[in-house]
C-alpha cells in the first residue's frame, strides 16, 4: 500500500469510531489507528529509536486500556489518564514534545489533529463532563505557562496544539459542537503549517 492508501485507511477509522459502542471496537479502532500511525512515521523519518518510544508509550497505553477492561474495573479518572496520555494532553504530554521534534512539519500536523479525533470520540461515551472540563481546565492553564518564556516556534506551536486540544476535549459532550470546533482547528492548522511550508 502506498501512502495515500494508508492515510484513507486512517480516516476510515475515524469515520467508524462514530459507530463504536462497545469497549472491544474501541480498542481495536485505537490499536489500527496506532500502527497505521506507526507505518506514516517509518515514511517520514529513519530514526529507529524516536519510533520505538513511540511503539513502546502505544503499548503501554494499550495494555492500561485492557487491563481495565478485564478487571472491568471501568473508572473514569484511569480511561482519562490513558486517553490524555495517548494524545500528549498535559500533564501528560512529556512524551511527545520529544518525538514530534524529530519528524516533519506534515507528521507534527497530523498527530497534533487527527491523531486526536478517535480518544475524543470514544471520550464521548466513557466519561463524565464535569472530569474532562476539570482536566481541560488544568491542561490549559499547564499549556499557557509552559509555553510562557519559550522562543521556539516548534515548542509554541506544540503547546498552542495542546490547548486546542483540551477545549476540543471539554467540547466532547456535544458531538456537533466537537465536530464544529474540529474542523475549524484542523482547518486553522492547515492554513498555518501550508504558509510555513512554502514560505520558511
Amino acid at each position: 500500500m502506498n501512502l495515500l492508501n494508508w492515510y484513507m485507511f486512517y480516516m476510515l477509522l475515524m469515520v467508524m469510531s462514530l459507530t463504536s459502542n462497545n469497549w472491544l471496537s474501541m480498542w481495536t479502532l485505537l490499536e489500527l489507528s496506532s500502527w497505521v500511525m506507526l507505518i506514516l512515521m517509518f515514511s517520514d523519518s529513519d530514526n529507529s529509536d524516536t519510533i520505538f518510544k513511540m511503539y513502546f508509550m502505544f503499548s503501554m497505553i494499550s495494555i492500561g486500556i485492557v487491563m481495565l477492561w478485564l478487571n472491568m474495573v471501568i473508572k473514569q479518572e484511569w480511561v482519562m489518564f490513558l486517553f490524555a496520555l495517548k494524545m500528549g494532553i498535559p500533564p501528560c504530554h512529556w512524551w511527545l514534545g520529544w518525538i514530534l521534534k524529530n519528524f516533519k512539519w506534515k507528521m507534527f500536523w497530523w498527530f497534533t489533529t487527527m491523531h486526536k479525533f478517535i480518544p475524543m470520540v470514544f471520550s464521548l461515551l466513557l466519561m463524565n463532563s464535569y472530569l474532562l472540563f476539570f482536566w481541560a481546565l488544568l491542561s490549559t492553564l499547564w499549556s499557557t505557562l509552559s509555553a510562557w518564556g519559550t522562543n521556539s516556534l516548534f515548542m509554541l506551536l506544540f503547546y498552542s496544539s495542546c490547548m486546542h486540544a483540551s477545549w476540543m476535549w471539554s467540547s466532547v459532550y456535544d458531538l456537533y459542537t466537537f465536530c464544529y470546533y474540529f474542523v475549524i482547528y484542523v482547518s486553522m492548522m492547515s492554513s498555518l503549517l501550508y504558509m510555513m511550508y512554502m514560505y520558511m
